[in-house]
């Protein structure tokens, strides 16, 4: 099975491939279905790829007769073709207009494209190996994760599967910048697109060393691959990254080396996709083994795999040295306070969240807050408390690393993938007792962790940060004195106010939304109700409602006063950066 894509540099915006297949490869008939996957792994919504297919065709490859073909699902197209054809030749173009990880893109200056968004498939024969020939622009150069021989306008890859074609994400261009180091005894590359000007800082390429490193120790300092590739889009905005097997892409504003907070945010971008190179690449639930490209693949466990991934993320800058310890627990602080100000977490748990991942996480809305619950940033809370018990049972002797590389060994190194049991066992390994009503009270019911108990077994007080402020419950839309949002429990939902809503006066004062803040906050009193004047889809209405402090004022993590000497020590090690000569 032969694809080929052709690149033109004046021909924005589009894509052209063709695919030829010889029909003895089907196992009987007049006729054979193509697919394009809906999903691509790793990013968790059906994305509908297929509705960028343009001019499509098909036609007998050696005598270039028009064949019929018709679509037969939204992502599928039947051929038929008479039984003398020997092998049938697929011709599309793709609208590339998506700068995105998931999706494709094609400008004068490069082009980019994740397998699920490109490729056409035969029904069936998705173990079918595949030959995939990139003709570029003469100035133009070809980077992926795949082995492939490459001359003059010309790239070559091959593809053992449907799986490692979508699993292969490609960047071409010219002037590409090309980085490079060795981490753990493997060859690193970095590419880097639509950087423009901006200035690299000099110690960026050891910081990714440090990184890779660090995520490479959490299982023993083995990487699993021969050569990894970084994949990195630079634009005016936009973050975002996906995981590969041996390569990821990663997206971010071309600003993104400095200040120093937006760059160590950028090294924790890094380390989250590589950390997945073991922890959803490989070691992945059972559920997600095999994919399905065609629909929506569940598991309630994307709370381990995305949530332990994002608690890895920064920690392993802080063991690297490349994050400062209160920039660490500063980002600690802030997801303390985007789960505070969740009310969906007491209504949803982590495994109906990561079950529903396809309906909610990826299309939220005014509601979600009260609805759902981010299994990435809450995930990453339950890890935290996970490795500070393991280390309290323990007396620091192990902590997470040991659960998460036995799983490794457990699952994913004997061909299979893993159950909550599975992690359970690793779980219970690692701290020498049995974790499962501890975890199951955290991923099965109201997420309510034991966070100020956990940082106190680190000689740490977590703490707000401000006096509680006076508030209704509600979050303005940007730009104006409409309501984005309404929280539940609070005093504004009592009240009736709801999204949409705009809020035209309070106590008869006028308000927009740059004099709200101010007025609201003069106005606001504990003993006394509030009247807001709200117009709603024409009508005007008012209602009365009585401010109330915010259950969440901002965290803060500092030294706990009276900490034992054990808990210090505990914490010291937790906290504990590698030496950065």
């Amino acid at each position: 099975m032969d694809f080929c894509l052709k690149l033109d540099a004046t021909a924005r915006r589009q894509l052209c491939l063709s695919l030829e297949i010889e029909t003895a490869e089907f196992s009987s008939g007049d006729e054979v279905e193509f697919f394009m996957p809906v999903w691509t792994p790793g990013s968790y919504l059906v994305r509908e790829y297929a509705r960028q297919i343009n001019a499509f065709g098909a036609q007998d490859r050696d005598s270039g007769k028009e064949l019929s073909w018709q679509k037969s699902a939204k992502n599928r197209y039947r051929v038929i073709f008479p039984k003398q054809t020997k092998a049938i030749r697929l011709e599309y173009q793709v609208y590339a207009h998506d700068l995105s990880v998931r999706g494709a893109f094609a400008d004068q200056d490069f082009a980019y494209w994740n397998g699920a968004a490109v490729l056409l498939w035969p029904l069936g024969l998705e173990n079918r190996p595949a030959q995939f020939k990139v003709e570029l622009p003469g100035d133009w150069q070809l980077h992926s994760g795949a082995c492939g021989q490459g001359q003059s306008g010309l790239a070559q890859l091959s593809f053992e599967n449907l799986d490692q074609a979508v699993d292969t994400p490609c960047l071409a261009g010219r002037g590409l910048q090309e980085l490079s180091f060795d981490a753990a005894e493997r060859p690193h590359r970095l590419v880097l697109a639509g950087l423009e000007n901006m200035q690299i800082p000099p110690g960026f390429l050891g910081d990714c060393r440090a990184v890779v490193e660090e995520c490479a120790a959490v299982f023993a300092g083995e990487l699993p691959y021969a050569a990894y590739l970084f994949l990195c889009l630079f634009a005016d905005r936009g973050r975002g990254g996906l995981e590969h097997a041996n390569s990821s892409t990663l997206l971010a504003p071309r600003t993104t080396f400095a200040p120093a907070s937006d760059y160590q945010d950028f090294l924790s971008l890094i380390a989250h996709e590589h950390f997945h190179v073991w922890n959803g690449k490989r070691m992945r639930p059972a559920e997600l083994w095999s994919f399905d490209y065609e629909q929506e693949n569940y598991t309630q466990l994307l709370w381990a795999v995305e949530g332990f991934t994002a608690y890895y993320d920064d920690y392993l800058c802080l063991r690297a040295g490349v994050m400062p310890r209160e920039s660490y627990l500063k980002i600690l602080a802030g997801h303390v306070s985007k789960m505070i100000n969740m009310p969906g977490r007491l209504g949803q748990s982590l495994s109906e969240a990561s079950f529903d991942a396809w309906i909610r996480f990826y299309r939220p809305d005014e509601n979600s807050l009260n609805s759902t619950q981010n299994y990435y940033s809450n995930g990453a809370l339950a890890a935290l408390c996970l490795d500070a018990k393991i280390r309290r049972e323990t007396a620091g002797q192990r902590c997470l690393d040991q659960a998460m590389h036995s799983l490794f060994a457990a699952t994913f190194s004997c061909g299979r993938g893993y159950s909550m049991d599975d992690l359970v066992d690793c779980l219970n390994q690692a701290a020498g007792t049995d974790m499962r009503e501890f975890l199951e009270g955290m991923v099965k019911g109201p997420f309510e962790p034991d966070l100020k108990g956990a940082f106190a077994g680190y000689g740490l007080d977590l703490r707000q940060s401000k006096r509680s402020a006076l508030q209704i419950g509600v979050q303005l839309q940007r730009g104006a004195s409409k309501i984005a949002k309404v929280f539940d429990g609070r005093p504004a939902q009592g009240a009736g106010v709801a999204p949409d809503d705009e809020i035209i006066a309070i106590d008869g004062l006028r308000v927009n939304r740059e004099s709200y803040s101010e007025l609201f906050a003069q106005l606001a009193s504990e003993k006394t109700d509030m009247k807001l004047l709200l117009a709603r889809r024409g009508k005007m209405l008012e209602l009365s409602l009585r401010p109330e402090p915010s259950p969440s004022a901002g965290f803060e993590i500092k030294p706990l006063k009276g900490a034992s000497k054990a808990a210090l020590e505990l914490g010291e090690s937790w906290l504990r950066s590698r030496s950065r000569a």
